[in-house]
């Protein structure tokens, strides 16, 4: 409900982000690093610029576009893109990806 991001690594296009328990800034965290304080909070913020224009082609090319899911998935392979895993994209990653509240902005 306060925007505090429940756990777990971020999601493609968004970075964690460290904050105290008044929501003043303090560092950004990388994969793997945890909170040390127990007032301390994290929230999810716009990621690498890489990662964002990709969020923002994937929804470009499905609600502008109208292109499906799997012609999204082999357009981003074909220019050599990668998933947040390194792999290469899929249907089920673009469909999770269209359908996920985060990308909405119901954490902002």
């Amino acid at each position: 409900e306060l925007g505090f991001h429940q756990g777990g690594t971020s999601n493609y296009g968004l970075s964690r982000f460290l904050v105290d328990g008044y929501k003043n800034p303090k560092m950004p965290l990388q994969n793997g690093q945890q909170k040390n304080l127990q007032t301390d909070r994290v929230i999810l913020v716009r990621g690498p610029d890489n990662e964002v224009e990709t969020v923002q082609e994937i929804f470009r090319l499905f609600v502008v576009e109208h292109m499906p899911q799997w012609q999204i998935a082999q357009h981003l392979n074909n220019k050599g893109s990668c998933n947040q895993k390194g792999n290469p994209w899929s249907k089920s990653n673009i469909s999770m990806m269209l359908c996920n509240e985060k990308y909405a902005g119901t954490f902002v």
